[in-house]
């Protein structure tokens, strides 16, 4: 909670915050318990936006209008999701280190 006071917070309206994305060369990442994608399998190259929703209604239905790519954490179990500030945290985790680190390796063995 002590994020919040030190880090830049912006109010805006959805629509507008998709068209800011879109004209800024942003790849939207939306996660979404019906996506087909797992996580640990979608491009995080280039400029990303990571959106999530709340654990009981996910994403607000806007974002379906728009092309975003969806992706789902796979789920074992009974429990269909995760906290989203857990879901988020892996799909972070994974867009900034373990992608990044595959390239880098890919890249280094001068294929």
């Amino acid at each position: 909670m002590g994020s919040s006071f030190i880090l830049p917070v912006i109010k805006s309206d959805i629509t507008k915050t998709i068209i800011w994305l879109k004209s800024n060369g942003f790849k939207i990442i939306v996660t979404d318990l019906k996506a087909s994608i797992s996580y640990y399998n979608a491009d995080y190259k280039g400029r990303i936006s990571i959106i999530a929703g709340n654990e009981i209604h996910g994403i607000s239905n806007i974002w379906n209008e728009y092309e975003c790519e969806r992706v789902i954490i796979p789920m074992f179990g009974v429990a269909d999701s995760l906290n989203v500030g857990v879901a988020t945290s892996m799909v972070i985790y994974e867009a900034s280190y373990r992608q990044r680190e595959l390239i880098k390796r890919l890249d280094g063995m001068n294929m």
